[in-house]
């Protein structure tokens, strides 16, 4: 048994030697084996914080290490990557090849459209040209080239008429009344011709006139018809304009067209 350094109560040589509290004042003896300064306690201790502080760092070191080479064997690895891709989808959408039935399927096709267009152009050519030709010699014909009338300047005289220039017959409405106004202006002069020989002879002579007659396929005209439509008659006049309708010349028709044309004859119209 042994004295409690503390208190002096007597406790046992096991607690002595290893260390315990004491049973009476509970302290704490440490002990002959255990060390009994304490600064060298606290240094213990700070050293035993010190290797665990030392520990942590190190597993933090090495956490961090691994991330860091974790983080740079993913970037290479994406950068190596990445560019193939993208190559790859460049490729795929600029590129492709087509099989030879394609491209002789294509060739073939484009042939095509330059024939028909080459077809358009000459059709459109020779449709210009013919109407070139209609133009020219119908300029040739002379617009108040009718024959010479009888001695009175009203008969009818010789009958010669100029065939209408060749060319394909109208068909299209608004071109067959395109050729029948520009024409009935060229002869407009023959009628006022007429009214001035009359207007010799009867100064007081007006009023208004309708012209009926009709224009064969071939563009020569028929069946002419003179009308005055106001108290005024005068048969020498009529006979006159008569006589120059039947000697005018149309384009050439795929059917009959009937005209009717009115003129009103005034010394101060025309």
């Amino acid at each position: 048994m042994g004295a409690c350094p503390f208190c002096g109560t007597d406790v046992s040589e096991e607690i002595l030697q290893y260390g315990g509290n004491c049973p009476s004042c509970f302290i704490e003896i440490p002990g002959d084996e255990a060390p009994t300064d304490v600064g060298q306690i606290s240094a213990d201790d700070g050293l035993d914080d010190i290797q665990l502080g030392s520990k942590s760092s190190g597993l933090l070191i090495g956490v961090v290490a691994v991330l860091l080479v974790a983080g740079g064997v993913g970037g290479w690895w994406f950068t190596r990557s990445a560019p193939d891709e993208t190559v790859a989808e460049v490729a795929q959408t600029e590129f492709f090849i087509m099989d030879a039935e394609t491209i002789q399927s294509t060739d073939e096709a484009e042939e095509k459209a330059r024939q028909e267009a080459a077809a358009e152009v000459k059709r459109k050519e020779a449709a210009a040209a013919a109407r070139r030709r209609a133009v020219a010699a119908a300029a040739q014909t002379d617009n108040e080239g009718v024959p010479n009338m009888a001695s009175t300047g009203l008969g009818p005289g010789p009958r010669t008429r100029v065939m209408a220039p060749s060319s394909a017959p109208l068909t299209d409405p608004m071109e067959i009344k395109t050729m029948v106004g520009t024409t009935l202006r060229r002869y407009k002069s023959q009628v006022h011709t007429c009214y001035q020989q009359r207007l010799k002879e009867i100064p007081t002579l007006e009023g208004k006139w309708e012209v009926k007659f009709t224009i064969d396929p071939a563009g020569t005209t028929s069946r002419v018809d003179v009308v005055s439509k106001t108290s005024v008659k005068d048969r020498a006049l009529r006979e006159c304009i008569k006589a120059r309708v039947l000697r005018w010349n149309f384009r050439a028709l795929a059917i009959p067209q009937t005209i009717t044309q009115p003129y009103t004859l005034r010394p101060d119209v025309f």
